[in-house]
């Protein structure tokens, strides 16, 4: 597997046997791709998520909204969020793969199916798959400028230097890049 566009793609050799190229390898369930694009792992952790939930539908006779609660926060959820921080989508594509399985879930509740999707979460008191993962990604930015949380980077971020009239010192800065899918690593 190699990564960028101006890598010279050599061949290697384990043993005296060359080693296949590879467009995509699945490593601790995670699927990694040359483009740094995730629609495979999204894809797969949506059609399992679909599985289990399809399986918990068969397998309750009645469902209410506390159990449907309950039944997503442990199957379903931990399906579609696994890894999360590694592959967070930034396609609209693809958080609407993934926001589309919390939004049939929500409709197993036959007293909700009839209300739109906002009002469904709020009655159920579950936030947006993309809110939690926002939210995830400023609870480990805190830690990190805080050193609550040490992580051993090769390149680590450099604290912004900005003007002491506005925000705070506080700030990380922006690496430039041409690549879409760097932007958002």
């Amino acid at each position: 597997m190699h990564y960028g566009t101006n890598n010279p793609q050599l061949k290697y050799n384990l043993n005296g046997v060359e080693l296949k190229d590879s467009e995509c390898e699945r490593d601790l369930g995670v699927y990694f791709s040359t483009n740094l694009k995730w629609k495979k792992k999204i894809i797969s952790s949506t059609s399992k998520a679909n599985l289990m939930m399809g399986m918990l539908k068969m397998t309750f006779l009645r469902i209410d909204a506390k159990l449907v609660k309950t039944l997503y926060k442990v199957f379903i959820r931990p399906l579609i969020e696994f890894a999360v921080p590694v592959w967070s989508p930034y396609f609209k594509g693809d958080i609407s793969l993934l926001e589309k399985v919390q939004h049939r879930m929500t409709r197993l509740v036959p007293s909700l199916r009839k209300i739109n999707y906002e009002k469904r979460l709020e009655i159920l008191d579950i936030s947006t798959l993309k809110t939690r993962r926002e939210r995830g990604d400023l609870i480990q930015v805190f830690k990190l400028l805080n050193r609550i949380e040490e992580i051993d980077l090769i390149n680590k971020p450099k604290l912004k230097i900005d003007s002491i009239t506005r925000g705070h010192n506080l700030k990380y800065e922006r690496e430039t890049v041409n690549y879409l899918p760097w932007y958002h690593f």
